[in-house]
């Protein structure tokens, strides 16, 4: 999405009179970063041997041998596998902003979530340029990040619109300093 129809979408999103006071992006970061890159080769490894096996031992007992669930099984792999890649080009695509209001969020593919200054204003900073938000992600681990950020709809906030949520991340924003700051000067403790 083009930043003209970022801004576009944005307008139409925030509420009259509502003003951004800081803007962010994701900045680039390796696929095995500190924060998952175990996590991920863990699972791509266990993936590599299920499937290794699954084909093994189907080629090994099977009376009428037929290639395709050998196929099935490596394209059931193939999908596991590549998807910490999808899940980061999802992360690159992010956008968030700080208004006057609310924390917003805006996902790769132009969906919004948003929540109340008030409950942000409970915020840390993790892995030094992630901005954990909101009261209910404070004991959250340092792996867990980038999916949260991924799936910001998992902290829904209870009978709410959809689009508000009690918790997200701002995951390796490429301003966490000055959101932090901005938050702050809000009253945060």
């Amino acid at each position: 999405m083009d930043e003209t129809r970022i801004e576009r979408s944005l307008r139409a999103y925030l509420e009259e009179d509502e003003r951004v006071l800081w803007r962010g992006t994701v900045k680039k970061f390796p696929l095995l970063a500190e924060d998952a890159g175990g996590l991920i080769l863990v699972k791509w490894l266990g993936t590599l041997s299920a499937a290794a096996a699954i084909v093994t031992l189907y080629f090994r007992n099977a009376s009428g041998r037929n290639p395709a669930a050998a196929a099935l099984a490596a394209a059931v792999a193939l999908c596991l596998m590549a998807a910490p890649v999808a899940e980061r080009h999802r992360l690159l695509r992010q956008r968030y902003w700080i208004t006057d209001r609310r924390a917003v969020l805006m996902t790769g593919n132009g969906t919004f979530y948003s929540m109340a200054l008030e409950d942000a204003y409970v915020f840390r900073v993790a892995l030094g340029d992630c901005l954990v938000l909101g009261r209910s992600l404070q004991e959250t681990g340092q792996g867990q990040l980038r999916w949260l950020s991924c799936h910001p709809q998992s902290e829904q906030r209870k009978g709410c619109p959809p689009d508000r949520v009690d918790g997200m991340v701002f995951y390796r924003t490429d301003d966490a300093a000055g959101a932090q700051r901005l938050l702050r000067r809000g009253g945060a403790q």
